[in-house]
């Protein structure tokens, strides 16, 4: 059984000296394969693996809107919504009564998408940090089940001075470790995300 093996691996070695370019072409192509292979893999498994936590998963759909504007056609997954300042609407808030299975509705801008740009300034007394800020409306925490620390999914974004913000949000600003939030209620913070 040895031998034969043996035999095997000569041959095919004698092979791939015999016909260099060609043994080369194969195993650079096959290499090359199995690379994109396991890169379509990894990121199959990482789309899979986000935010497929959430309860209601199988009820949660996003919108794709197609509009036509100056003779150009444009497409986005991003929430339509209309602001002026100190209100914001969502600009598809009828659906719900036009579409009765529709349970809760909420839009969700990441701070990318927002014209100032990705980072936004918050300020608590003296201390300033840049960090990433997103939008969404009052539905949201109904809708997506992310684990909270503090505060309630059900009243966590009820009026336009609702707030949520991270774990990392709150060490920095806060200093909140353990239950402090005398200092969290000054700024209106209604939910603390894990």
């Amino acid at each position: 059984m040895r031998n034969m093996i043996r035999s095997y691996f000569k041959t095919a070695w004698r092979n791939i000296i015999k016909h260099k370019v060609q043994s080369a072409i194969n195993i650079l192509s096959l290499s090359l394969g199995i690379t994109c292979y396991l890169l379509i893999s990894l990121w199959l498994s990482d789309e899979q693996g986000k935010d497929n936590f959430h309860e209601q998963q199988s009820k949660l759909y996003t919108t794709y809107i197609t509009s036509t504007a100056d003779g150009k056609k444009e497409a986005t997954y991003a929430s339509p919504f209309r602001g002026n300042g100190t209100e914001v609407t969502l600009l598809l808030e009828d659906a719900k009564e036009q579409i009765p299975e529709i349970e809760h509705l909420s839009f969700y801008i990441a701070a990318y998408e927002l014209p100032w740009g990705h980072l936004e300034t918050f300020q608590l007394g003296e201390k300033k940090v840049k960090l990433a800020g997103s939008r969404a409306s009052k539905d949201f925490f109904k809708m997506f089940s992310f684990p909270l620390i503090e505060g309630r999914a059900e009243t966590a974004l009820d009026n336009l001075y609702g707030v949520a913000i991270s774990r990392k949000m709150a060490e920095i600003f806060l200093e909140v470790h353990g239950k402090q939030w005398e200092k969290v209620y000054v700024m209106k913070i209604s939910t603390i995300l894990l």
